[in-house]
């Protein structure tokens, strides 16, 4: 830390929401969508709020550890979204035209660092099925939010009451050594007589910067990294893509409609939300919810691979895998997914109901237009769908995991498949060096699949291999099987 910088909580005092009542910009009615300027008054409402928070991120923060990690995660997710409202290009020029400047923004398009981006908000509320008019509320009353954080501090000061709760503040006078997660919401845990504790950022500086965990249950909201506290510096770098991928911040996610929204098509957007709630997504009121949105997902996942294996089949193809080729799941793996919940080796909930409802699938195999050789004779890199154990599998991690006192445990990578390269070598019996992996313990929806090249979570790389017909490879070569992976894709579900 900077001990020159700014601290926290002067950064969180001296930050000023705007308020409805006291900026005009946000007291402006909602004009037609048909107006010229409509387009510009909903700009208007993200405005306040947004250069607020930037007046404030900027300037030195003493913590710069978990300000990286915040603007990182900002922008991550701002980094998603790449189209403009479809609106008259009459109304996007006006906006533009009179955008404000001196900022880190100039353009709808531009991609900040201190709050989420305007077409984020627009793209929010346009998957939530509001109207042009309705969105344009809905980016005001963003405009306008008043986190529970700053409506608790005027409560507790009404009644004299410190603002930290004293057990929290007790607790932060603790000697902890935590550990680094790679988690952009939760950076770090640690085990403290037997019971977890994790340290998650918050959407400073709306909210106090950091909350304490124990358990996964909010124990109370901290301003500044407690000096007895080690958290394993130097800080890991951010990579901004699999922040974005492996979670992202949507407010008010409704459970009760996540299932019904994902059958009536917003498969992608349901999934975000899904993994916008982190490791909450494993309580009320997402538990059940969550759960039945991933057996959906797999579900029609499982009818693809079904599908596929009988669409190649009839094309001849020659699997390597033999009879391991499609394995449902047994008995004994239920269970086995079931002891790593009950020894806290959470798996992401999209693999868990994968290994539920389709089981263990290997596309890998040889023929002459969806898997050929090069002029060199080496096959091409198609990256056929496969999702199984490698080496390390899951009863061997959990072994090891429980042999390992919870004091002493690290994070550990789950190989589910062999890498693009990785297939390619099996075919022409060399031995496989790198794989698709996914790092755990990890309770979130998703997960991000290290090694893979697009840097995209578990059920994105789903929906991309059944995209290219289970070969999601062809994507990067120009001459492509074209009839072949239009055959292959008739009839698969949408995920």
């Amino acid at each position: 830390m900077n001990p020159r910088g700014i601290s926290n909580k002067v950064i969180y005092t001296q930050y000023t929401p705007p308020s409805c009542e006291n900026n005009r910009l946000l007291r402006e009615p909602v004009p037609s969508v048909t107006a010229n300027d409509f387009l510009d008054t909903t700009k208007g409402f993200w405005w306040p709020r947004y250069y607020s928070r930037y007046c404030v991120l900027h300037w030195d923060l003493a913590d710069t550890v978990a300000k990286d990690i915040l603007l990182a995660r900002i922008r991550a997710r701002n980094a998603l979204y790449t189209t403009l409202p479809d609106l008259p290009a009459e109304q996007i020029a006006y906006a533009e035209r009179f955008f404000s400047t001196g900022v880190d923004v100039a353009t709808l398009l531009d991609v900040p660092s201190y709050g989420p981006s305007f077409i984020s908000l627009w793209a929010d509320a346009r998957e939530k099925g509001l109207s042009n008019e309705e969105a344009a509320e809905y980016i005001r009353n963003w405009g306008c939010y008043r986190s529970p954080a700053r409506i608790r501090d005027a409560e507790r000061k009404a009644r004299k009451q410190p603002l930290i709760d004293r057990k929290v503040a007790k607790r932060l006078a603790e000697i902890i050594a935590w550990r680094q997660t790679g988690d952009p919401f939760i950076p770090w845990d640690a085990t403290v007589a037997g019971h977890l504790w994790q340290v998650r950022i918050n959407d400073f500086p709306d909210d106090y910067m950091y909350t304490l965990l124990i358990d996964s249950e909010a124990s109370g909201d901290f301003h500044e990294w407690p000096q007895a506290w080690d958290r394993g510096e130097p800080k890991p770098e951010v990579d901004e893509r699999r922040v974005a991928l492996a979670a992202r911040a949507v407010p008010n996610v409704n459970a009760a409609t996540l299932l019904s929204r994902y059958q009536n098509g917003e498969h992608e957007a349901v999934w975000r939300d899904l993994m916008a709630l982190g490791p909450e997504v494993r309580k009320e009121p997402y538990k059940q919810a969550a759960w039945a949105v991933a057996q959906e997902t797999m579900r029609r996942a499982a009818h693809n691979v079904k599908l596929l294996l009988e669409k190649l089949k009839q094309l001849d193809y020659q699997f390597n895998g033999g009879e391991w080729v499609y394995v449902p799941c047994t008995k004994e793996e239920r269970k086995l997914l079931a002891a790593c919940d009950r020894k806290h080796l959470w798996i992401p909930i999209s693999l868990r109901a994968f290994r539920e409802e389709v089981g263990r699938v290997d596309l890998v195999g040889s023929h002459a237009t969806l898997s050929p050789m090069d002029d060199k004779g080496e096959p091409l890199l198609t990256d056929a769908l496969e999702v199984q154990d490698c080496e390390l599998t899951l009863d061997g991690i959990l072994e090891e995991w429980s042999e390992t006192s919870p004091e002493e445990r690290e994070p550990m990578a789950w190989e589910i498949c062999a890498d693009a390269q990785g297939k390619a070598d099996i075919l022409v019996d060399v031995q496989v060096e790198d794989c698709y992996t996914v790092q755990l313990p990890n309770a979130a929806a998703d997960a991000v699949l290290e090694g893979e090249a697009h840097k995209i979570a578990f059920v994105e790389y789903l929906r991309l291999s059944f995209q290219w017909g289970g070969f999601p490879g062809w994507e990067k070569y120009e001459n492509r099987p074209e009839k072949e992976l239009a055959f292959l894709r008739e009839g698969l579900l949408p995920l």
